[in-house]
């Protein structure tokens, strides 16, 4: 089993060796450094129902902070682990400019940044809360689909990608 993500330093194309053994991937192949908004739109979804487990960084469990990081990290670019260091990285923006890939964060009571999520087309956002979902967005928050209330304060958006 190998999991999104995952990192095969071995690989020659479909082919490598492990203890003098050959094997043959027979996945997907993503491809890093591939940025556009299909792409990234398809990447972050492909995480979509995975449980919420806090540190969790693949899909048997993941964070909103690991599910940033790891969508950037298939699309060749790294980026802090918790939330609140990636609220540092990047351009600020506006969030009627953010487009597919911009990151948007929220802040509790304290103006502590606890949540980010990863901005896709039509205000919706792809984030980790109960499990990964799409939600919308707007200058309040996160607007639960589900509840129909809102899960999350917004804080501000940052820009990391520059397609």
């Amino acid at each position: 089993l190998i999991l999104l993500g995952s990192t095969l330093p071995f690989l020659q194309g479909r082919k490598m060796q492990l203890d003098n053994l050959p094997f043959e991937y027979q996945g997907d192949l993503l491809e890093p450094g591939k940025v556009s908004e299909e792409y990234i739109q398809f990447i972050a979804t492909r995480y979509m129902h995975a449980p919420y487990l806090w540190g969790g960084k693949t899909l048997f469990g993941i964070d909103c902070s690991g599910l940033v990081q790891m969508v950037y990290k298939i699309l060749g670019y790294r980026i802090y682990r918790d939330a609140y260091q990636q609220a540092e990285q990047g351009q600020p923006i506006a969030l009627e400019q953010a487009t597919t890939g911009d990151l948007a964060f929220f802040k509790n009571e304290a103006d502590r940044i606890t949540h980010v999520g990863l901005i896709l087309d039509d205000k919706r956002i792809i984030h980790a809360h109960g499990h990964v979902r799409i939600d919308i967005v707007d200058e309040k928050g996160i607007f639960n689909l589900t509840t129909k209330k809102y899960s999350h304060k917004f804080s501000h958006c940052r820009r990391i990608l520059d397609y």
